[in-house]
């Protein structure tokens, strides 16, 4: 059976590789297509959802900048139906005018990959990269895995490595420009996606101006955003507590995270505080977090809820290894790392770039009763900016996030740097 197992991927590798043969062919046509400098295309999450820093450029430029011509481009159509009831301009990847816009705009900006809007019509514009956080976890050519699929179209024998960059070309591609929120986030950067540090542009992710400033950096909101929105501001009327629950993605075996999170003794303590728990989860936790669909205090939230509309009204965040943090340092609130796994996390997923303890400015648990210990002396004498971690946070601040111009939004700065660098070239 493993005999088939290794036929069967071979097959798929050989099949991506002609696939990718075609799509090298038609970049090099379309690098034919002349150019648009003032058309800007958005995109996120490989074409699939409507968030982040692209969302809030996108929103931005659309607003404020009449000398441009923006679009965002998806490859969900469903996306492309909602957002054009809320009057805005987007387009189906694959559609005429979308294939059209994509080999003729200038400027691609995105948070992942040029996939977000549209690899194979990407050569020739210039890619701009908002990327979607501030690495914790080793990423792209930093990551020590030589099995990681990313690894694979770097390391090993020229022809291995040619078949990968054919059969999953965006792991070979390179960026124009990234953005980062710090000069020390932008030395990080350029390491890990090996580009000079003069590629990467100091500015503040624009998604945090939702973060920081509020939902209507992200208006118009969907249907499902607004609604939420409107039970976050109900709670906070009602004096509640809340608190959001933020794991990182995990690829793990049901047996070894089983025991993680103790929801009935969770719900019992929130209750004393009058708190709620917020819970974005990946995969296995989702798994684990199913019971919780009739519990009072745990909302369990779709996975493509926007981090930064939902952070903005939280009092606490809970997370372990995912860099959603670094940004919630902005609003000077208490963290509690809930790192039960992080000896197996390093061995088997991903290792970290600096010692877990030195950058986790809050208490790190590892079982449900330390962690509702840890809520409780936070909830107990709650002060925003206060506590025993405060100095930590706002030296870890300090060091990620660059300081803005008064008065100035994180989408009006980057937009400006972003300009500014392509009008000098």
């Amino acid at each position: 059976m493993r005999g088939f197992s290794y036929l069967g991927d071979a097959l798929r590798e050989g099949l991506r590789a002609v696939v990718g043969v075609a799509v090298l062919a038609i970049r090099v046509l379309v690098r034919a297509v002349p150019r648009r400098r003032e058309v800007w295309l958005f995109g996120s999450w490989y074409g699939t959802r409507f968030a982040g820093s692209p969302r809030a450029l996108f929103l931005y430029c659309l607003r404020h900048r009449p000398d441009l011509s923006v679009a965002w481009i998806t490859r969900r159509r469903s996306l492309v139906q909602e957002l054009r009831r809320l009057g805005l301009p987007v387009y189906h990847r694959f559609s005429l005018r979308g294939l059209w816009l994509s080999v003729r705009a200038g400027v691609y900006l995105f948070d992942c990959r040029s996939s977000d809007v549209n690899y194979v019509t990407s050569a020739g514009a210039v890619n701009v990269n908002l990327w979607h956080g501030i690495p914790l976890k080793r990423i792209e050519h930093d990551i020590a895995d030589p099995s990681h699929p990313f690894q694979r179209s770097h390391i090993g024998s020229w022809w291995m490595r040619a078949l990968q960059r054919l059969s999953h070309p965006t792991n070979g591609e390179r960026y124009d420009l990234l953005c980062a929120a710090s000069p020390f986030v932008a030395r990080r950067l350029a390491q890990a996606f090996r580009i000079p540090v003069s590629r990467v542009l100091v500015a503040e992710a624009p998604c945090n101006d939702a973060l920081v400033a509020g939902p209507e950096a992200y208006e118009p909101l969907r249907e499902a955003e607004a609604a939420l929105v409107g039970q976050l501001h109900q709670s906070r009327r009602a004096g509640r507590r809340l608190i959001a629950y933020l794991p990182t993605f995990r690829d793990r075996s049901a047996e070894a995270s089983e025991a993680a999170l103790d929801l009935t003794a969770l719900e019992a303590m929130l209750g004393r505080y009058d708190a709620i728990l917020w819970c974005k989860l990946h995969g296995e936790d989702r798994r684990r977090f199913a019971g919780a669909t009739g519990a009072e205090r745990v909302r369990v939230l779709p996975t493509d809820t926007d981090a930064s509309l939902l952070l903005h009204f939280m009092d606490v965040l809970i997370t372990d290894y995912s860099s959603v943090y670094f940004d919630f340092l902005l609003l000077d609130r208490p963290i509690v790392f809930f790192a039960y796994d992080l000896a197996e996390y390093q061995r088997s997923s991903r290792s970290l770039y600096d010692p877990y303890e030195r950058v986790t400015p809050g208490p790190i648990v590892r079982t449900t009763t330390a962690l509702m210990e840890a809520l409780e002396e936070v909830l107990s004498a709650y002060e925003d900016g206060s506590g025993k971690y405060a100095k930590a946070r706002q030296e870890l601040c300090a060091r990620v996030h660059g300081p803005l111009p008064t008065g100035t939004r994180a989408s009006a700065a980057a937009y400006a740097t972003i300009a500014q660098t392509l009008a000098a070239e």
